[in-house]
């Protein structure tokens, strides 16, 4: 759209790799995905910001493991790349 001036994308999930119980369909595998991937992806795009939410296989867990599976993603998201 002519006059916007960037993208702000307001759904998207990280797949981590420790979270193998997310869903796929048929033949399909989980896609790599790094930190470092969805920044390049929302530069080549032209994405200024992006919401994150928590992926499925979070939505489903309980107790400890809902505690480990959020304290992982949030520190794999804590990081700033170059910093």
């Amino acid at each position: 759209m002519a006059g916007l001036a960037k993208i702000i994308e307001v759904h998207s999930h990280p797949i981590l790799p420790y979270e193998q119980g997310a869903p796929v369909g048929p033949g399909q595998k989980q896609p790599n995905w790094s930190v470092e991937s969805a920044i390049s992806y929302m530069d080549e795009h032209d994405i200024s910001a992006c919401v994150l939410s928590d992926p499925d296989s979070a939505n489903h867990a309980t107790g400890q493991e809902a505690r480990h599976i959020a304290r992982r993603v949030n520190e794999t998201l804590a990081f700033v790349p170059g910093a």
